[in-house]
């Protein structure tokens, strides 16, 4: 065998291993997205004052936003941020 195949065959086998190593590491991945429902992000907490009186508190544990439930004659249940 000559030298220069060797040489030719040695470098076609680097390139062969090489080349592809180094487009796979270029690519670039889409980032991860929740998957989570946001009915699953929303936990409800109900607090009893009295017998007639009660509150219920949102809390997303997402984003750390607290609602809260408001009773009243005029409006009915609503449903309100608090500040």
């Amino acid at each position: 065998m000559k030298k220069n195949n060797i040489t030719t065959g040695i470098l076609i086998g680097i390139s062969a291993i090489i080349l592809p190593l180094i487009l796979m590491g270029t690519t670039t991945t889409q980032p991860i997205t929740s998957v989570v429902p946001e009915s699953h992000v929303w936990d409800a907490i109900t607090v009893k004052y009295s017998n007639v009186n009660e509150r219920v508190y949102f809390f997303n544990k997402a984003t750390g936003e607290v609602r809260g439930t408001l009773n009243s004659a005029k409006e009915g249940l609503a449903i309100v941020p608090l500040k």
